[in-house]
């Protein structure tokens, strides 16, 4: 049994639907986030794995990124938590 939780908003109305809006579209694009990190994950893992030398490097720029667009998918729910306290 899910359970919805309310909370309020301290943004003025106006700001606080515009927020919501993206807030609600990365959370719609979470789950593709991830699936796009894993794979730029594993690409990388693969190039090094079969070329080491040639693409440790890459294979670390490829990780690096893999960890920006996990960011991505946690940005939804800081957008949120800025909508309950914008001034934490």
């Amino acid at each position: 049994m899910t359970r919805e939780i309310k909370f309020e908003s301290k943004l003025p109305d106006d700001i606080d639907e515009r927020v919501e809006k993206i807030q609600l579209r990365l959370e719609e694009l979470n789950e593709e986030f991830c699936t796009m990190a894993d794979e730029l994950g594993n690409i990388g893992w693969d190039l090094e794995d079969v070329y080491k030398d040639l693409w440790q490097s890459s294979n670390n720029a490829l990780q690096s990124k893999k960890y920006e667009l996990e960011k991505v998918s946690d940005f939804s729910q800081w957008l949120k938590n800025f909508r309950i306290d914008p001034h934490r």
